[in-house]
């Protein structure tokens, strides 16, 4: 399962607003969603934080057979990297 489809499975926000912010990033491959839907203002940083972390929590229980395309540690760890420096 992907964040996006997480988030509204979770109603923290809606497909239109998922559906909206993919449309966005088609346009700068750059931009994550997270990033996307905070700069939309359909969820805050704070919040976008403690719904990553829910959504690891849920993702350390899924199958890992299911799990062989998401991101490896470092790769994690760079993305969270990249993210909070270039939002200081």
């Amino acid at each position: 399962m992907k964040i996006g489809e997480f988030l509204v499975k979770n109603n923290y926000i809606s497909q239109e607003t998922l559906n909206e912010a993919l449309s966005l990033q088609m346009h700068d491959k750059n931009l994550r969603i997270g990033e996307l839907l905070v700069k939309m203002e359909a969820i805050t940083k704070k919040d976008l934080l403690q719904y990553i972390n829910e959504y690891i929590k849920v993702a350390a229980d899924i199958d890992m057979g299911e799990a062989k395309d998401w991101l490896n540690q470092d790769q994690v760890d760079n993305m969270f990297s990249k993210y909070f420096n270039s939002h200081k």
